[in-house]
């Protein structure tokens, strides 16, 4: 049985996939297999995708339409044989020993089911993208050390609540087992969802430092397009009444209705209320349907809730204030370094 199998989902990622593939011919670890399911791009060329994977044969899916992220990766696990799956995104772009720094540590963690990367921005390759994520109680969740300079990176392994799917692992039989990326979700927030599960379920997610990936991030959606801030704004509310377990979820829902408010009210100052509005509607259209997964999730959960409770960020104004504390952290910086 091969080690990994390493799953690309695409969507018009004419540019970066290249560097990708590439960055996947320079792997020191080859006990890999690669995946790449593309969704429904302009022109797709699986011609031109083979020409760029000289060391291995890729097994290359193409769906007529955009099924979402959810279901490419999910499609690409059916296809998929490795004990390990690895994500990666069209525009996440490996070194040279990301497999090989994987391959020497994930035997040390045998709670450890999700695996995340050290990411940086490729273009500030001196800045973090991402070193796994938070949950906040509000049910807000965020990057890691996103935007901060790569030496504030944590240097040794440690727990996290979830990695961040543009470049991580996950345990084959796990990932299978709580039901893998919600199809729902089409795209965003799936990675937070299914970590949350996973912890549920008992396993653990762990970040891997040595494990390097440089991400150009949003290279499809945008950043803070209307896309991305609908589908974050709506999967969030999911991804808390599905999870959110006993009397956790009661204590923590006025929290998350205050979130709501305070979130609706800033994108209303800036001219976008309506697409949160639509988000947060859209996210009550399917409330049976979430209430039923919400059961099945909670059925199978075997960690205490005072053991879930403790993986939680509960820094009341911090889903408010990281654009704020960056800033104000980015300002001492400069101060610091100017003569």
């Amino acid at each position: 049985m091969t080690l990994i199998s390493i799953i690309i989902p695409t969507w018009n990622s004419f540019e970066t996939l290249p560097i990708t593939l590439e960055r996947l011919e320079k792997q020191i670890f080859r006990d890999f297999e690669v995946i790449i399911v593309d969704n429904g791009s302009l022109s797709f060329n699986p011609k031109k995708i083979e020409e760029n994977c000289r060391s291995f044969t890729p097994t290359i899916v193409h769906f007529e339409e955009n099924r979402g992220f959810a279901s490419a990766c999910n499609y690409g696990v059916q296809l998929a044989e490795g004990e390990w799956l690895a994500f990666l995104n069209a525009d996440a772009f490996p070194e040279k020993d990301w497999l090989d720094q994987f391959h020497k540590t994930y035997t040390q963690f045998p709670q450890a089911a999700a695996l995340g990367s050290l990411i940086t921005q490729y273009h500030h390759p001196d800045l973090i993208d991402g070193t796994g994520d938070i949950y906040n109680f509000s049910g807000n969740a965020w990057k890691r050390g996103y935007g901060y300079p790569i030496n504030t990176a944590p240097t040794q392994p440690e727990r996290i609540f979830s990695p961040n799917a543009a470049a991580a692992f996950y345990k084959r039989e796990i990932f299978l087992r709580v039901g893998g990326f919600d199809e729902d979700f089409f795209s965003y927030f799936e990675d937070v969802d299914l970590g949350f599960r996973i912890n549920l379920a008992g396993g653990q997610c762990i970040f891997l430092p040595s494990a390097h990936v440089e991400h150009v991030g949003s290279a499809s959606t945008g950043q803070d397009s209307d896309f991305a801030v609908y589908h974050h704004h709506r999967n969030s509310d999911w991804t808390f009444l599905k999870n959110m377990p006993g009397i956790l979820f009661f204590l923590y829902l006025p929290i998350r209705i205050l979130a709501n408010l305070v979130f609706f009210l800033k994108y209303l100052l800036h001219g976008r209320g309506k697409i949160v509005l639509k988000a947060k509607w859209d996210a009550l259209t399917k409330i049976g349907s979430m209430i039923k997964k919400r059961r099945n999730i909670q059925k199978s959960r075997v960690v205490s809730i005072g053991e879930t409770n403790r993986l939680f960020n509960k820094q009341l104004f911090a889903p408010f204030l990281l654009g704020l504390r960056l800033r104000k952290y980015n300002k001492t910086l400069q101060k610091d370094i100017m003569p």
